[in-house]
């Protein structure tokens, strides 16, 4: 008996136009985000085979050009970005200077 009513509970609310236009909205919500997710990804994708020809040549490049076309490496040394900063070379390990 307990069994037949319930049966009949969730037949109804099966059969109800509140389910299917829930059930409905949902598979449509679903489907829209698999859309969009797939197209972002394969826009991602795109923007990552770019970089990595991209990448390619440049290594092509770097590779074929000839030795003499880089800097001896002492030379480096007089870029200001290798040089210590010029703030803490006052400064000693107890803040004092």
């Amino acid at each position: 008996m307990l069994s037949r009513l319930i049966a009949r509970e969730i037949l109804d609310h099966l059969l109800s136009l509140r389910y299917a236009v829930l059930a409905s909205v949902g598979v449509l919500f679903v489907g829209w985000t698999l859309f969009d997710g797939a197209a972002y990804h394969l826009d991602r994708l795109g923007e990552y085979q770019v970089g990595r020809e991209t990448m390619e040549d440049r290594f092509q490049q770097i590779v074929s050009a000839p030795a003499s076309s880089f800097p001896a490496l002492d030379s480096l040394s007089n870029f200001p970005h290798n040089s210590p900063n010029q703030a803490l070379q006052g400064a000693s390990v107890r803040g004092k200077g």
